[in-house]
């Protein structure tokens, strides 16, 4: 029978990220990346980015005639970008940006996800902040949809 690893994939994305010199490999802030974290961090815990499997789905245009040997899914993911500041929601939501973009450029550079996966591409995402009473919290969502194919071949 054939099989999907997600968590696979999911690792394979945070291990991407870690790698990014300008992520991971910072050493001024560094980048956390988890995957499925029971809890919200906050604050000090930032920059955090946070990988969630969300749905797949198997459209029917994308089956191939191959004899029911062969199924081809869309891996829908969600990638949460975190940031957090004492000098204000302006300050907050410019870390968060620039988080976003380098994460972004980052699987840019890997839309096959080190072969584990036929493609991936980014359709989208929302925002979010929150104002504290003391420090300003921002999120930003990347919609990453990841192209799999499993077969019993």
């Amino acid at each position: 029978m054939a099989w999907v690893n997600y968590t696979e994939i999911a690792q394979e994305i945070k291990a991407i990220l870690e790698a990014d010199p300008t992520l991971g490999g910072d050493p001024v802030r560094p980048v956390k990346v988890d995957i499925e974290p029971e809890h919200v961090k906050v604050s000090a815990e930032t920059p955090w980015v946070e990988i969630r499997l969300v749905r797949r789905d198997a459209p029917d245009g994308m089956q191939p005639l191959a004899g029911g040997k062969v199924l081809r899914q869309l891996l829908r993911l969600q990638i949460a970008c975190w940031e957090f500041s004492f000098d204000g929601l302006e300050q907050a939501g410019a870390l968060r940006d620039r988080l976003l973009g380098r994460v972004e450029t980052a699987l840019q550079k890997n839309h096959t996800l080190n072969d584990l996966v036929i493609t991936a591409w980014i359709t989208g995402g929302e925002f979010e902040t929150a104002p504290g009473l003391e420090a300003f919290l921002a999120k930003g969502t990347i919609d990453l949809i990841a192209d799999v194919k499993s077969t019993t071949e």
